[in-house]
């Protein structure tokens, strides 16, 4: 007995059967032919945290922040993003608060001991500023130079 077509049935069924098994074989020599790629790594940029503990007298202290920052090391995250407030620098316009700009440095200081780049944020400005900004941008665009002059000599200091 034969189909339509003339094929014997046992043929008929077979002839997919045998065009796949041809195709797999193809596959598999075309797999065996392709060179081995190196093993892609997972990631290829850099990973880095955001830290506030700067801003704050008790968790900006130094023995805490070089914990903290041995920490992050070992997790290895190698940049560490932290603001220096402008808010916190200069309140009130002209009066620089020392102790919050020696913490921010010392802050980049450790981070630099412990093997973290740090990654310092311009950021936050005080009530006044926002103010001056409105009424005299041009007073404000000379407030802002000198709070990164500020900040620029502490980063400076810092190493």
């Amino acid at each position: 007995m034969t189909t339509e077509d003339g094929i014997a049935p046992e043929t008929a069924i077979s002839q997919p059967k045998l065009e796949k098994e041809a195709n797999v074989a193809r596959v598999e020599k075309s797999v065996e032919a392709t060179p081995k790629k190196e093993a892609e790594k997972p990631f290829d940029f850099k990973f880095y945290v955001t830290d506030h503990s700067p801003r704050v007298a008790d968790t900006g202290s130094p023995d805490k922040l070089r914990a903290l920052y041995r920490d992050i090391k070992k997790d290895g995250i190698e940049q560490v993003r932290y603001d220096w407030d402008w808010n916190l620098i200069e309140q009130n316009r002209g009066e620089i608060n020392s102790d919050q700009l020696e913490r921010f440095k010392s802050a980049a200081q450790i981070m630099k001991e412990e093997g973290l780049d740090p990654l310092i944020i311009l950021s936050n400005p005080p009530e006044w500023a926002k103010k001056l900004y409105k009424e005299n941008p041009g007073e404000f665009v000379t407030s802002y130079k000198n709070y990164t002059a500020e900040v620029k000599k502490a980063v400076e200091a810092a190493g």
